[in-house]
């Protein structure tokens, strides 16, 4: 575990091994985070990628997703 790449500034993990870049998920199922990391992960992936909304029909930047309630302003801002 202490060799896999943290990137949230890409919204992914990069595997040291291979160079590619997988989502929690796929990071999670390939074994590079352990269970406890994979939602820590996930939230700065939205934050990098953008919020989609309960509908499905529109993507939110983080500012946009705070404005809305739906982010904590306090964890946006971290």
């Amino acid at each position: 575990m202490a060799n896999q790449v943290f990137q949230a500034a890409t919204g992914g993990i990069i595997d040291p091994r291979t160079t590619q870049r997988h989502s929690a998920m796929e990071a999670f199922e390939l074994e590079l985070l352990l269970e406890y990391q994979v939602d820590t992960i996930r939230r700065a992936e939205r934050a990098c990628r953008g919020f989609v909304t309960v509908s499905g029909d529109e993507k939110l930047s983080l500012f946009a997703a705070m404005q809305r309630g739906l982010v904590v302003e306090s964890r946006g801002l971290r």
